[in-house]
């Protein structure tokens, strides 16, 4: 470098010096705009190379003191500011909402709003039509035991699948309406004598007949040939009302006491001819006959409800299980079922014309 340049160059260094503390000067007295004043601008414009260091120029409106702000330090607080506000805003947000969740989730109703109104009950409300609940008497463990393989190997193990059905016979004492001699094979799946020359029907065919005459909760029923009581047991833990006809009065005696000792308060029987049925207590919606006349009883048909079931062995010498249903229109229809083998129906059935 030549001494010439080299002179004009130190030359220099007291201009921008002077000119860098005026400038200086300018930045704490003034807004940054004052730079841009003409008489600065002229003396800049002597100095090219200052251009760059003026264009870096980050001076900000000053403040009340005349301190100039610099944009690096005044923006920061701001949004640290802002951010402070924003987060306090969505606490406040937070908490609110939770307070009304916890109001409103306890029952608390606002009070500009109605307290939703209880539906009301149905204007008229039928009565309960469930049979009365029986309770089991204490019994000897080997019954319940034996009760139990009936309804599994007997019943429940060929075609009784009335899950009702099943239910009332498994916890009907079937002991407590035999004789006592005969309380060890009460549940052998065989009929038994009951006295008188009659018998008690072996648990498959009770549950057979009283699962082809579907009793409902809500049902009247006519047991004929009410015998120690059992088949009326099974019907009362099933139907509403039941009424027992048995001809020989020692044993239509004796089942009304039996049944009324175990707590069946919804059977009522009485000494009579089975052949006429009740009809004072017509009509029925199940009627199940336990001894088989030659034909099916007149009476009986009459007094079966429409949509009535009738269950009843007919037959003399051959008989048969035969399941008669009324129809709405008041015709009979008939079906056979199995072949059975059950006691003469006496009495009116053996001179009744067969029609």
């Amino acid at each position: 470098m030549g001494n010439a340049e080299s002179a004009a160059k130190i030359g220099t260094v007291p201009m921008l010096h002077g000119l860098s503390n005026h400038f200086h000067r300018c930045q704490q007295v003034a807004r940054c705009s004052c730079c841009l004043k003409p008489q600065h601008l002229s003396r800049i414009a002597e100095v090219g190379a200052f251009d760059r260091t003026f264009a870096e120029c980050r001076v900000r409106p000053t403040s009340e003191t005349g301190a100039a702000v610099d944009s690096r330090r005044w923006g920061k607080p701001v949004w640290i500011a802002v951010a402070g506000l924003i987060f306090v805003v969505a606490v406040a947000v937070a908490v609110g909402g939770l307070v009304a969740i916890l109001h409103f989730g306890r029952g608390a109703p606002p009070a500009d709003r109605a307290t939703p109104a209880v539906p009301a009950p149905p204007a008229e409300v039928p009565p309960v039509e469930a049979p009365p609940t029986v309770a089991v008497p204490a019994e000897e463990r080997r019954f319940v035991d034996a009760r139990q393989l009936m309804l599994k190997r007997d019943l429940g193990g060929r075609d009784i699948t009335d899950a009702r059905v099943l239910e009332v016979m498994g916890r009907i004492p079937r002991q407590r309406f035999v004789p006592e001699r005969l309380q060890k094979t009460a549940y052998s799946d065989r009929p038994l004598s009951i006295g008188l020359g009659q018998t008690i029907s072996q648990p498959y065919i009770v549950a057979l007949m009283t699962q082809l005459a579907r009793p409902k909760p809500g049902d009247r029923a006519l047991d004929v040939g009410t015998g120690s009581g059992y088949q009326a047991a099974v019907l009362a833990g099933l139907c509403k009302e039941v009424y027992g006809i048995e001809i020989l009065e020692p044993l239509a005696k004796q089942a009304g006491e039996r049944l009324a000792a175990l707590g069946y308060n919804n059977v009522t029987v009485r000494c009579g001819d089975g052949y006429r049925g009740w009809p004072e207590q017509a009509p029925f919606d199940v009627i199940i006959v336990a001894a088989a006349p030659d034909h099916v009883p007149g009476p009986l048909l009459d007094q079966l409800a429409p949509g009535g079931r009738l269950v009843i062995p007919v037959g003399r010498f051959s008989q048969e299980l035969l399941l008669a249903e009324k129809l709405p229109d008041g015709t009979i229809r008939r079906r056979s079922v199995i072949a059975v083998s059950f006691v003469p129906m006496t009495g009116e059935a053996q001179s009744a014309p067969r029609k």
